[in-house]
């Protein structure tokens, strides 16, 4: 933080990342911008990382969390689809756990694709 950087990424599969974090941004929560990551493609997985990361950096809300690596379309069709992880998503934003909805991926399709379907 006094270095300018105030955008902090963790993912449940960063090893550690989450537990290591804390004590170094925590007195500066309400100054910076804090992301993370589900690997869950289903409601119940991905809302299941949600309260552990939440948990974990102590804090009750993430700026932005996102759908991790999706790769495959099947990804993208299970996340968007009935019992998808989009529904824990929009479920957490209207509770105030986050405040906006993204996704990192590694296919350009699957990346044009999510664009498409869901206004990120």
């Amino acid at each position: 933080m006094d270095r300018g950087i105030n955008y902090f990424d963790v993912a449940p599969s960063y090893g550690n990342a989450q537990e290591r974090l804390v004590p170094h941004w925590r007195l500066y929560r309400n100054r910076c911008f804090l992301a993370c990551k589900t690997e869950g493609r289903m409601k119940d997985d991905s809302r299941k990382q949600l309260e552990q990361s939440l948990k974990l950096l102590k804090t009750d809300h993430l700026d932005l969390y996102q759908f991790h690596a999706l790769t495959k379309m099947r990804d993208l069709d299970k996340v968007l689809g009935p019992g998808g992880a989009m529904e824990t998503m929009e479920a957490a934003k209207k509770e105030g756990k986050i405040r906006y909805i993204g996704f990192s991926v590694h296919s350009v399709e699957t990346a044009l694709a999510a664009m498409d379907r869901y206004k990120f």
